[in-house]
């Protein structure tokens, strides 16, 4: 799917809608920091009726998710009102791929630095 969207975006430059392309590629680097923030927050679709069904299926609540990155972790926990949770869920590809039933297999090698940023942030 990636290597779709970037021919059609590349594709777009040389015809009569390169413009799309070109106010795309701005404002992509203009918003490229939002995703890592928690994303922009919209109030006409926060208060859509469809999330009262959802919330209880999925207990996400004010802070939504970011992505498991250093600087995401670090922006919810710094956040000046407080109160902030962040969740990591350990593992991965690796893990999945050494799933067998009845074993609990945990793999921590190098990937202690969530450790080390829960200490930072108290």
């Amino acid at each position: 799917m990636t290597q779709c969207c970037t021919a059609a975006f590349i594709g777009l430059l040389f015809t009569r809608f390169w413009l799309v392309s070109a106010l795309y590629a701005v404002w992509w680097l203009i918003d490229r920091e939002k995703p890592s923030k928690g994303g922009r927050r919209i109030q006409l679709l926060r208060n859509c009726v469809v999330w009262r069904y959802m919330r209880d299926y999925f207990p996400i609540t004010k802070s939504g998710l970011v992505s498991s990155d250093k600087e995401s972790a670090s922006y919810v926990l710094q956040k000046p009102e407080g109160g902030n949770l962040l969740a990591i869920i350990v593992g991965g590809a690796q893990e999945a791929l050494d799933a067998h039933p009845g074993s609990f297999t945990l793999l921590l090698k190098n990937r202690k630095g969530f450790v080390r940023l829960a200490i930072q942030n108290g």
